[in-house]
């Protein structure tokens, strides 16, 4: 569904593969594109995101080394470029001690917060940092 009203469903493609019941005015491009922190926007921002940096596009990926219930870290590095990438999968915020230059956040998907080397990243949230 493209728009909120229907006018522009994409029914030709879904007839018989989807319930089209389903397709609601708040789950439309329209609803998602006006609506911060929609999927649709978190899918354009890390989109955005890999296709600005290689090392994210096609780098390697080496773990962070930064241990923790429900943290996930690695670097990605292409060349000379290098990212730090981290999530957070609890439902509760994480402190992360990391010993790298936390300075340059490139994206953050829910909230972070850097204090002296120390990384709060709230329930279900992400940061990326260009190192």
């Amino acid at each position: 569904m493209w728009d909120k009203a229907g006018k522009d469903c994409a029914k030709k493609g879904v007839n018989n593969k989807v319930d089209t019941g389903m397709l609601k005015a708040d789950i439309s491009v329209e609803a998602q594109s006006a609506t911060e922190g929609s999927i649709l926007q978190v899918y354009e921002t890390w989109s955005r995101l890999r296709n600005t940096y290689e090392a994210l596009a096609s780098g390697t990926m080496t773990n962070a080394g930064l241990s923790g219930s429900s943290i996930a870290a690695w670097y990605m590095t292409a060349g000379s470029e290098k990212l730090l990438v981290i999530h957070n999968v609890a439902s509760s915020s994480k402190d992360v001690s990391v010993a790298d230059d936390l300075s340059r956040p490139v994206a953050v998907l829910g909230s972070a917060a850097v204090k002296d080397g120390v990384l709060r990243l709230a329930a279900n949230s992400s940061v990326v940092f260009q190192l």
